[in-house]
């Protein structure tokens, strides 16, 4: 869409016109750019011009509100006055933000986020804050500042869908759940697996996923790459020793590379005589939780870092 068109657009709201359309055309050229450079990630977004946009003008910083997705109805386009959004003055704001005047930058403001929630439908909104560059003339210092600008701008943009593309790609990825338990406790934990596989979930147990022949160690490190979470079902027949030792080192390993994305769920059942098992020293610095079987599915589900599959109909 060229700026004619994106200026000229059926939209709702009181519109985006020239030079501030000029500015956003021109980011969002640089943007389309940048995108070239990956066919799969160019694919895979959602047309700029078809998203409700909110561009919050000021003197000296503008804010760009952009929706992560579109609906079914014209965009809204609308600009509004800083005075008019904010209660807090734009020379406020700047005191505190003096770098705002030479750069762009992601505005992680919750309250904002909110608001473009509630009151326009925005989903999953970038917002960016940057100089307002938008008539610079002939000042030669502004022109190149502007141009800096929309760079940066488009950048911005491209961190955006690229974070929310490889997250796609991170969700299509197996999720299992890995499950270390002793043999001594394999009915307990077979069960859970059947439950959990009943619930949408993906168990990873050693028995149903090691073929024949298969090399012991290296399976159980494809099953730790494969997996979102590890559980570590403590009993007093579990000991910190050989392949056990092996599997906390695996599940500390993919913790430090996922984050947020694995999750190490202890969990501390007691035998018949209710009596607890040790929890390994070297997952000690992660919660752990005494549990009863009847407890064992609800602790696991919520200590995952995924919800379980949408319900469908049975066939």
């Amino acid at each position: 869409m060229t700026w004619t068109e994106y200026t000229h657009a059926k939209h709702f709201g009181k519109g985006i016109y020239r030079p501030y359309s000029d500015f956003i055309a021109d980011a969002l050229l640089v943007f389309d750019n940048m995108l070239a450079e990956n066919r799969e990630l160019a694919h895979s977004v959602i047309s700029y011009p078809s998203r409700d946009t909110l561009l919050i003008k000021g003197d000296q910083i503008s804010i760009l509100t952009v929706s992560g997705s579109s609906h079914r109805h014209y965009p809204l386009f609308v600009t509004i006055d800083w005075n008019e959004f904010w209660t807090q003055k734009e020379n406020d704001f700047l005191e505190n933000n003096p770098e705002l005047t030479k750069s762009a930058t992601r505005l992680t403001a919750e309250f904002l986020s909110d608001h473009l929630k509630s009151s326009y439908s925005f989903e999953n909104p970038i917002i960016i804050i940057f100089p307002s560059v938008f008539q610079v003339g002939q000042d030669k210092d502004l022109k190149v500042l502007r141009e800096k600008i929309v760079t940066e701008v488009a950048g911005l943009l491209r961190e955006h869908e690229l974070k929310n593309y490889m997250d796609k790609i991170e969700m299509e990825k197996p999720k299992e759940i890995f499950l270390s338990h002793k043999s001594a406790d394999k009915a307990l934990v077979r069960e859970i697996a059947k439950t959990l596989e009943a619930m949408g979930h993906s168990p990873w147990l050693d028995e149903d996923k090691m073929k024949a022949g298969a090399n012991l160690e290296r399976s159980i490190r494809d099953g730790f790459i494969t997996s979102c979470a590890a559980v570590f079902f403590i009993t007093p027949n579990f000991k910190d020793e050989g392949y056990l030792a092996t599997e906390i080192d695996y599940a500390l390993a993919e913790k430090r590379e996922k984050g947020d994305r694995f999750s190490i769920v202890t969990l501390l059942i007691p035998d018949e005589n209710g009596k607890f098992g040790e929890v390994p020293q070297m997952i000690r610095q992660y919660v752990w939780k005494e549990v009863n079987p009847i407890e064992i599915i609800r602790t696991i589900v919520e200590a995952l870092p995924i919800r379980s599959a949408n319900m469908v109909w049975k066939a």
